[in-house]
C-alpha cells in the first residue's frame, strides 16, 4: 500500500517539475519576443531617419511629391512590420493558453 502512495507522490513531483520547466520556457520566449520588438522599433526609427534624409535637399526642404512618396513607403513598411509582430504576439499568446 505504501508503494502506491510513493508512486503517486513521485508522479505529482514529476508533473510539478515539468510545469516549472514549461513556465521557464514560456518566460524565455516572451523575453525573446520583447527583445525582437525593441530591435524592430530601432530599425523603424533608423528607416524613418534615412527616408527623411534622402528626401531632403540642401535647404532642408523636400519636393512635395518625393515627401509624399517617402511618407507612403514609410507608412506601408511600418504597418507591415506591425502586422507581423501583432500576429507573432497573438500566436505566442494562443500557444501559452
Amino acid at each position: 500500500m505504501l508503494y502506491i502512495y510513493v508512486l503517486e507522490i513521485s508522479a505529482l513531483v514529476l508533473e510539478a517539475a515539468g510545469l516549472i520547466v514549461l513556465l521557464r520556457l514560456v518566460g524565455r520566449l516572451v523575453r525573446r519576443i520583447e527583445g525582437l520588438w525593441a530591435q524592430c522599433g530601432a530599425q523603424l526609427d533608423a528607416l524613418a531617419s534615412t527616408i527623411r534624409q534622402l528626401t531632403e535637399d540642401s535647404d532642408g526642404d523636400a519636393p512635395t511629391e518625393s515627401r509624399r512618396k517617402a511618407a507612403e513607403a514609410e507608412r506601408r513598411f511600418t504597418e507591415g512590420v506591425a502586422n507581423i509582430l501583432n500576429f507573432s504576439y497573438g500566436a505566442a499568446g494562443r500557444k501559452g493558453e
